[in-house]
């Protein structure tokens, strides 16, 4: 880390700052690629790159296992998490339940201003979708991984319920770092896939909405987990190399 990058941590914040501000660098170097998956954890060396003491750094580990990013095993220490295929299958478990409720909370609380809004952003993510190729990056694939976090989010906002909130951010967040690799290899979803969901949650059929999103959610699963599978091996655990600079 650059000196101009670390100034933060030299103007004398509180432990419970220091440790959050570390959580948070080390967080967005797993999510960007630069700790890969399977990658150790000096908590020496980390202490070292973020000129800090130990105990910071022990506070953010201890946090980022407890969200599912990192993992630590007696005399191997901690590393970046490489998830096995059951704990995959689990947590898009856990994703299709918390984004079938908030789509059904969506259909029966959402005002007409959020309605129109979620057609907007389907449009927008839609078009982003039209326009990328994961597989090369680059600034439209950026583009769309936000517009496409910002959909999925505005719907559980308009829950007003902020741990569901909560829990779909890092649901999603925790299966797009894990599969990062695969879903840069799979085709675009199909035409207006975002749009025709959003008409179905901005209705006013409440089941129509949860079998809507259930089908989104589900879309693909299958073909992921066979990806998944197949490499992974008997050892059951996703190796992949950083990213591509965008």
């Amino acid at each position: 880390m650059k000196a101009a990058d670390r100034s933060f941590l030299l103007a004398g914040p509180r432990a419970e700052t220091l440790g959050s501000a570390v959580y948070e660098s080390i967080r967005e170097r797993i999510l960007s690629g630069q700790y890969p998956l399977n990658a150790p954890l000096s908590r020496r060396r980390l202490a070292e790159e973020f000129a800090t003491s130990l105990v910071p750094i022990a506070e953010a580990l201890q946090k980022l296992e407890m969200e599912g990013f990192v993992e630590s095993q007696p005399r191997v220490g901690t590393r970046v998490k490489s998830p096995s295929v059951s704990e995959i299958r689990g947590s898009y478990a856990v994703r299709e339940a918390l984004e079938t409720q908030a789509a059904r909370m969506f259909c029966e609380m959402a005002s007409e201003s959020d309605k129109r809004n979620l057609i907007r952003l389907a449009k927008r993510l839609d078009t982003l979708a039209s326009r990328m190729d994961r597989r090369l990056g680059g600034a439209v694939t950026l583009q769309f991984d936000r517009a496409h976090l910002a959909f999925h989010m505005r719907i559980g906002e308009c829950s007003g319920c902020r741990e569901l909130v909560e829990a779909i951010k890092h649901s999603r967040i925790l299966l797009f770092n894990w599969l990062f690799g695969v879903s840069a290899q799979l085709p675009p979803v199909p035409a207006r896939w975002h749009e025709q969901l959003a008409e179905v949650l901005t209705g006013s059929d409440v089941r129509a909405a949860d079998e809507a999103m259930r089908r989104h959610v589900r879309y693909r699963f299958e073909e992921i987990m066979t990806r998944v599978s197949a490499r992974t091996g008997s050892s059951e655990k996703i190796v992949r190399g950083p990213r591509r600079r965008t």
